[in-house]
């Protein structure tokens, strides 16, 4: 196999350019003296800072940017991606000779190079140990990574079981209504068993205060501690939207007329009255005839700014408000798009999760699935880490609509305002990242935001009315 990625890191450390806030490292430093530092500015000049001292950068024998912890990220990075992953396979047993490590099958990608790279890297940024035994260089994972790593494998092993399952089915029979069925059924199953008790995972319809059902959703998570279904027969249920945190359309085989169908039934069943909170809409797959994440963005994109039937006569769909988007559409082991929102208030983007670690693109979905359920912050917290870590990033691709677009006005007074807009931005994403619980009064909430900017302006307050609830 020809190796260019020797080239390309030295093109990479060659031309580099010190950045504040850059981690660094001597790659000329014999393994026991790797030590990282962190670019400051100090007296109008870049200085390494160590921990314990300030170092000038010309003093580094070979000033080299740490992997870990740099601004830009070099044309080598999806090697330097797949030679951390196989670094921290290997070194996850314990201790392990350099030259096991360097003698990797042919069929692998890793090159020494890479290897020699990351491994320093990882040494300095205090990710790997090393340790001279009998004359032979070896090197382990840090506690704290191989207990990460660890519960990294542990995710995977529950994406690969969910397809395993799958695949065992299909080896006898070909009955594809029954395995439709059967993949509906799975997905539900393996939802509820790894979900707090607070959620019951079933198939159904979610029911309006303006509105009835429009199709029965395959997968959908309520809350039923604080809900009861309207209706419920085993796992057929009706729920009211407020008690709904997610639904899940699945598919064996995902086609394009297959997409647009489930973006229609999700699109239908979310977007006529607001929820507060909002709730995750995802598209899980087993396979897929559509090969790259940028095709499937393309088509979501097409989709939302496409025309629509309506009782007046054809009309553009566009989005009305945030988190109205489709949240992740994924293909088990092969592909994920994750939606994603900023507090600019415009188009949300749609993102290409990367990764080359076991089915990272199943973890993805899991993970922006669970920043919608309403738990302790302490336990989402862990619950994201988990799912997220280090072992897959995202990729940008490209905005749902036009940087002119902005969303809709809520029905609350509050949130009409773009100051109100920005402020449920605001708690949509503290309350995802586990930083907050969501308001469990919503209108109270409101309301006392309400009051806070009327005394910022000199609005004298108003009373808060309630609504009588004999009154017809």
């Amino acid at each position: 196999m020809a190796d260019t990625t020797r080239t390309e890191i030295e093109a990479f450390v060659d031309a580099y350019q010190p950045q504040p806030w850059d981690q660094v490292f001597d790659s000329s430093a014999a393994w026991a003296d790797l030590h990282g530092a962190l670019l400051i500015e100090s007296e109008g000049r870049l200085m390494a800072n160590t921990g314990e001292s300030l170092r000038e950068l010309s003093s580094y024998g070979r000033l080299t940017p740490s992997m870990f912890h740099i601004a830009h990220k070099p044309p080598c990075w999806p090697r330097l991606v797949a030679g951390w992953a196989y670094v921290k396979e290997r070194l996850f047993t314990g201790w392990t000779d350099l030259q096991a490590l360097v003698a990797a099958p042919s069929a692998t990608e890793v090159s020494e190079e890479v290897i020699s790279y990351v491994l320093r890297a990882a040494c300095a940024a205090g990710l790997v140990e090393h340790r001279d035994h009998a004359g032979r260089n070896q090197f382990k994972l840090t506690e704290f990574i191989a207990d990460s790593f660890g519960r990294t494998k542990y995710v995977s092993s529950l994406a690969s079981e969910l397809a395993a399952t799958h695949d065992r089915l299909q080896l006898l029979i070909n009955h594809m209504p029954t395995l439709g069925s059967y993949r509906e059924t799975l997905l539900r199953s393996f939802l509820a068993s790894h979900l707090p008790r607070r959620y019951h995972v079933a198939t159904g319809f979610i029911l309006g205060d303006l509105y009835s059902p429009k199709g029965q959703l395959d997968v959908l998570i309520y809350d039923q501690q604080d809900y009861s279904p309207v209706f419920r027969q085993g796992d057929l249920v009706v729920v009211h939207a407020a008690a709904v945190r997610a639904v899940i359309e699945v598919k064996s085989r995902l086609t394009t007329a297959q997409l647009d169908d489930a973006l229609e039934l999700l699109d239908e069943n979310t977007r006529r009255e607001v929820v507060h909170p909002p709730f995750f809409k995802g598209i899980f797959a087993f396979d897929s005839k559509i090969k790259t994440p940028e095709t499937i963005a393309r088509h979501v994109k097409s989709y939302y700014n496409s025309a629509e039937s309506t009782p007046i006569g054809p009309a553009p769909r566009r989005l009305m408000r945030q988190f109205q988007v489709v949240d992740a559409i994924a293909v088990s082991g092969k592909a994920c798009v994750l939606a994603s929102h900023d507090l600019s208030n415009g188009p949300p983007e749609l993102r290409a999760v990367v990764g080359s670690q076991g089915d990272c693109f199943t973890a993805a979905f899991l993970w922006s699935l669970a920043t919608y359920l309403d738990i302790s912050t302490t336990s989402k917290r862990l619950l994201l880490s988990s799912l997220g870590g280090a072992w897959w990033s995202q990729r940008r691709l490209e905005p749902v609509h036009d940087p002119s677009w902005r969303p809709r006005t809520f029905k609350s007074q509050y949130t009409a305002s773009d100051v109100g807009q920005l402020d449920f931005l605001h708690t949509t994403f503290a309350w995802r990242a586990g930083q907050i619980q969501w308001p469990s009064d919503w209108e109270a909430y409101l309301h006392e935001e309400s009051a806070k900017l009327d005394a910022a302006n000199g609005v004298p307050t108003r009373p808060r009315t309630y609504a009588d609830p004999t009154s017809a």
